[in-house]
């Protein structure tokens, strides 16, 4: 049995062979909070099957009030710098996200595959998909306008301006573990909100990756952070009152759930499962 240590995630990840198959079997309770992989103040874990051998290939921390609170803290400290930062600088870190994404590109299909079983042809097409459409939210970003409305009064003027909403959660489905939080992520940074992600139970590994890459691409702290577990994670990150918007990527059953817990606090809603809620 070997042992080895993945890339800045800390985790302990042992190889072993049985029936056959090559087995990665990794135990991790990180998160990403304000720029550092740090242990989660979980003491639950999820296990991750790898649907292709039904086998356990990690377990990760499932996130409670304490960690979701310490994101959201961090993302507001993060939304601070990132909302005052120009158009220009906030597409130079997406335009570096897409290279790196495409230097790390195998290593990104690797994990989509080992968590959610995509086959690696397919895994890469949506990591290089991603990389495009960080690209393409880096220059949507710089485009951004406001209108000036003409009134019936001589000394009156109307002028509309777009602003960032705030600390945006971001919530994904398991079967585009990479594009979905691309869609959302690009989005939300363009605009200069910042982002927490908590990805499905099933495929956190990968979020995690990406979020490095962002750090690497020079990020302010805070401005992506990565909590994991399961739907009770995820309500406490839509009930929380800092955050501002909700965007969601799953069933429609989830989607009326999530939404009933985002009209809570008033929360802007931005869903794909079947239209509960658009954007």
């Amino acid at each position: 049995m070997g042992l080895m240590l993945l890339s800045g995630l800390g985790i302990c990840c042992r190889t072993k062979i049985k029936k056959g198959y090559i087995i990665s079997v990794m135990t991790t309770s990180k998160i990403l909070i304000h720029g550092e992989m740090i242990d989660s103040l979980s003491t639950e874990t999820l296990s991750v099957i790898n649907p292709s051998t039904g086998i356990s290939i990690s377990a990760i921390a499932n996130c409670g009030t304490e960690d979701v609170n310490n994101a959201v803290e961090s993302s507001l400290k993060g939304f601070n710098e990132w909302k005052s930062t120009v158009a220009e600088e906030r597409a130079k870190v997406l335009h570096t996200v897409a290279t790196l994404i495409r230097r790390d590109k195998e290593q990104l299909a690797n994990e989509i595959s080992r968590e959610m079983g995509k086959p690696i042809k397919a895994a890469l097409e949506e990591v290089d998909g991603s990389a495009e459409l960080f690209g393409f939210f880096a220059e949507e970003g710089l485009r951004i306008k406001g209108d000036i409305y003409q009134r019936n009064y001589s000394n009156e003027q109307v002028q509309v301006t777009k602003e960032p909403v705030g600390v945006v959660v971001g919530i994904t489905a398991a079967n585009y573990p990479v594009a979905l939080i691309t869609w959302k992520l690009g989005a939300a940074l363009a605009c200069g909100c910042s982002f927490i992600a908590k990805p499905d139970e099933r495929s956190t590994t990968v979020a995690l990756t990406l979020g490095q890459l962002f750090l690497e691409a020079g990020l302010p702290n805070g401005v992506f952070n990565v909590v994991s577990g399961d739907g009770n994670t995820g309500n406490l990150l839509i009930e929380h009152p800092k955050v501002s918007k909700v965007s969601f990527t799953g069933s429609n059953e989830v989607g009326k759930r999530v939404a009933e817990a985002a009209a809570k606090t008033c929360k802007r809603i931005g869903s794909s499962s079947n239209r509960v809620g658009k954007w």
